[in-house]
């Protein structure tokens, strides 16, 4: 078997029906040994890099096990984008296409349990069916009912499976190296970790040095140093641990897990953005076209020379592709009943997107004066028509009105005011 360090991700189950009890006593509190080993060597090398502006932080507790949530965009919005990130990474993964969709949608990215800066030593949630019912969890503490899911790695199993139990919150997705896997044969290093003792050595043998230049052997473009050494940073015997068990949570049934999922995504015909790195040694890009088993009429985009951690080696061409996906488009329409002597004008905005838009406005101006504006900001999904009141009677002439949202090119019509009109042309 080739070199290959405890960097990867999709979860499979050639250890079905073993124990995941070893001798090592590698998982136990005192770990042993080889867990001392691991214990001594790890260490914290470029720490949690600063926030990026706009983001809070805070840490959500789930049936008593917490973890740290990244949010950014509207406070209280229904809706969200929700980032869930594979195996070994962090809600750290997200922060540039977080930021990139935070202007116009809510963004949400949690440390799935195990990762990052969650609690990691309770084995609770620790199994495909666990990790998808924390994140409906955490959802439901901080409010999000609607949810557009990115996903990378084992995220997409998470996810989906999270997804396939809560149909009717999903909206859409965006797949990044990832998905239903149909017909997938795991990659070596899955095996191990799914073996019970042989998952345990190659643990404590991985150190600092050895997986750095394994994520640099088997990526096609160099990843950057600090994304690399912060994924270390979080990746101690309390984080092992928890990768082997969600490899050995054989009763979950990984094998059939993308059938099924895809069996309850795909009456929903829902919109579906995925991206490939062609040369992903985990997850061969021949998945991709699979991803149409669960969501029909997607678009598939598959990136030459890209790795399996496509949207940090690719970080701008997938940048490119999910911003316009997941941006919602204003649309305007000629105010209804428009005619002079009016003190009160109806506009009808439209969205179109798989997102609503936040903090909409409408505004009417004469000769580039300010005549009228919505006296709040509105939250509009598909179409909402908006009031406005105008301190004096309309009269005859031309106007503009324009619609802004959070995050939006705005939108504008021009309207012409004449005794003879009834709809405003």
């Amino acid at each position: 078997m080739p070199l290959l360090v405890a960097v990867a991700l999709v979860p499979l189950a050639s250890a079905q029906g073993q124990s995941s009890d070893d001798s090592t006593l590698y998982c136990t509190q005192g770990g042993g040994p080889l867990g001392a080993a691991t214990d001594a060597e790890h260490s914290v090398l470029v720490g949690d890099p600063p926030l990026r502006g706009g983001v809070r932080q805070s840490r959500v507790s789930v049936g008593g096990v917490t973890t740290r949530v990244l949010e950014s965009g509207p406070r209280r919005a229904g809706h969200a984008v929700v980032f869930v990130h594979g195996n070994p990474d962090s809600a750290r993964d997200w922060d540039a296409l977080a930021a990139a969709a935070g202007p116009f949608a809510r963004t949400v990215a949690i440390d799935v349990p195990g990762f990052g800066k969650s609690e990691k030593l309770p084995p609770r949630f620790q199994s495909t069916d666990g990790a998808a019912d924390y994140i409906q969890g955490v959802l439901r503490r901080i409010g999000v009912r609607r949810a557009v899911l990115v996903l990378h790695d084992f995220g997409g199993i998470w996810g989906l499976q999270w997804a396939a139990k809560h149909r009717r919150a999903l909206v859409g997705a965006v797949l990044l190296n990832t998905g239903v896997l149909i017909d997938y044969v795991p990659h070596p290093l899955a095996v191990v970790w799914a073996t019970p003792g042989a998952g345990e050595i190659q643990m404590a043998t991985t150190t600092r040095e050895s997986f750095v230049a394994n994520m640099r052997a088997v990526n096609p473009r160099p990843l950057p140093d600090d994304f690399v050494q912060l994924m270390y940073d979080y990746y101690d015997r309390a984080e092992r641990c928890a990768i082997l068990r969600y490899y050995r949570s054989a009763s979950q049934g990984f094998m059939t897990r993308g059938r099924d999922q895809a069996a309850a995504l795909r009456p929903l015909d829902l919109p579906a953005l995925v991206v490939w790195g062609d040369r992903d040694p985990f997850i061969p890009s021949t998945q991709a076209e699979q991803q149409r088993q669960a969501f029909p009429h997607a678009r598939i985009v598959r990136i030459p020379d890209a790795g399996h951690w496509v949207h940090i080696d690719s970080a701008r061409r997938v940048r490119s592709l999910m911003v316009p996906f997941l941006r919602p488009k204003l649309g305007l329409k000629l105010p209804i009943g428009v005619q002079p002597g009016n003190r009160r004008m109806l506009v009808r905005v439209k969205v179109e997107g798989i997102l609503p838009a936040y903090q909409v406005v409408v505004r009417l101006r004469r000769h580039g004066s300010l005549v009228a504006s919505s006296t709040r900001q509105a939250t509009v999904a598909r179409g909402r028509v908006l009031t406005l009141r105008l301190s004096e009677p309309l009269r005859r002439g031309r106007y503009v009105v324009r619609v802004r949202a959070r995050g939006l090119a705005p939108k504008a019509v021009h309207l012409r005011v004449v005794p003879s009109s009834r709809d405003g042309a």
